[in-house]
């Protein structure tokens, strides 16, 4: 009889892990290495953990205007899983700088570990695998700041907080929380500008 309750202990203590909600084990398997520039074209520069972002286009001597866009930003994770992480949402909170938090809905893909020699098969571990489990970076590329967000913000820097979420094929849901330092002001980008000059 004893073996019933060492049973049910079993089955209980595997409810309250399924049942536990994100947390620091989340960012064990799903893991935030920094943020970089993406190759779109874009003035604001984004700097491994921080920013500097141009709130206001500026009028250049020759008559044009700067380049102002929207900001955007690429994330770099791995994934220490074997699964795959469909990432779904990235929730922007500007509210320190004056502006409503944002909820952004993305689709990307953090790829999980694969087997070295057979790269269909997905793995956690060495064990896993015939020889090694081999992982390697996953990029995110993502709307930071719109204009709306720009023309609401005041200027200074502050700590933005940025929270990713996804699941996997399980349905298992990670969630990631990291910041980044923002710098808002007024920066002149009119040397940008083709043929304006400052």
């Amino acid at each position: 009889m004893r073996w019933v309750y060492r049973l049910a202990g079993t089955v209980l203590m595997a409810a309250l892990v399924a049942s536990c909600g994100s947390g620091a084990g989340d960012q064990l398997v799903l893991q935030f290495l920094n943020f970089q520039n993406p190759e779109n074209g874009q003035t604001d520069a984004i700097i491994q953990t921080s920013a500097e972002v141009d709130i206001v286009q500026d009028q250049c001597s020759g008559g044009s205007f700067e380049p102002f866009f929207e900001t955007s930003a690429t994330a770099v994770f791995v994934n220490q899983g074997g699964s795959d992480i469909q990432l779904d949402t990235v929730d922007i909170d500007t509210r320190a700088a004056g502006a409503p938090p944002v909820t952004r809905h993305i689709s990307a893909a953090v790829i999980g570990g694969r087997c070295v020699g057979n790269s269909s098969k997905q793995c956690s571990l060495d064990s896993d695998c015939l020889g090694f489990c081999q992982r390697t970076d996953s990029s995110v590329t993502f709307l930071l700041f719109d204009f709306g967000t720009k023309f609401q913000v005041s200027p200074g820097t502050y700590d933005i907080p940025i929270t990713f979420s996804g699941q996997d094929a399980a349905e298992s849901r990670f969630t990631v929380r990291t910041h980044m330092t923002v710098t808002f002001a007024d920066f002149d980008h009119c040397s940008a500008s083709t043929g304006s000059g400052q």
